[in-house]
């Protein structure tokens, strides 16, 4: 079955390239052929956004948090399009300390932060599903093990470092086996 349920055409001006106007959407999936492309350019409509790329490669984790796939390489991490988790713009990265040689070896959606573990200590966001986003130090001490490892429950994180098994109420973590 078709997936389309309508089209958008979109035109560039004389002697452009890189960018493309709306000139009309098509409420069908049928039509072949199409005639009025003959608007002032005053007329076109919205600007074509670029903010459609594709995902980073050679992601090792991912995780949905407000409305967005975060995903990371192990050295960024980024971010989709609200609610297009397949569409991914190449300015949405962040870097995460990455002057400490350790790498991203996981990432928690929390209902008010994305936790980043990295090998060396604990990281997290925070922001709205806008697209501001700030990133905080948790703990430069206790780093993580693993993705599978970090989890939170009744306000806390918990998390498997490389000696121990760590909570956070929301400042340093504190050995707790």
């Amino acid at each position: 079955p078709d997936q389309a349920n309508a089209r958008r055409l979109w035109r560039t001006l004389p002697n452009q390239t890189g960018a493309g106007y709306l000139v009309t959407t098509i409420n069908d999936n049928v039509s072949t052929t199409f005639v009025g492309d003959n608007l002032l350019v005053q007329e076109l409509g919205k600007a074509l956004s670029f903010k459609n790329g594709l995902p980073p490669a050679n992601l090792l984790m991912g995780v949905i948090w407000k409305d967005r796939l975060f995903v990371s390489d192990g050295f960024y991490l980024y971010w989709s399009q609200v609610l297009l988790p397949e569409s991914f713009w190449e300015g949405d990265a962040l870097p995460v300390s990455p002057d400490d040689g350790h790498l991203i070896t996981g990432l928690h959606a929390d209902e008010d932060r994305l936790y980043i573990q990295k090998t060396n200590g604990q990281h997290y966001l925070t922001g709205n599903d806008r697209g501001s986003f700030e990133l905080h130090t948790l703990d430069t001490e206790h780093g993580g093990t693993s993705f599978h490892t970090l989890v939170s429950a009744g306000g806390r994180l918990y998390w498997l470092g490389w000696d121990d098994i760590y909570v956070s109420s929301g400042g340093p973590g504190v050995a707790i086996s």
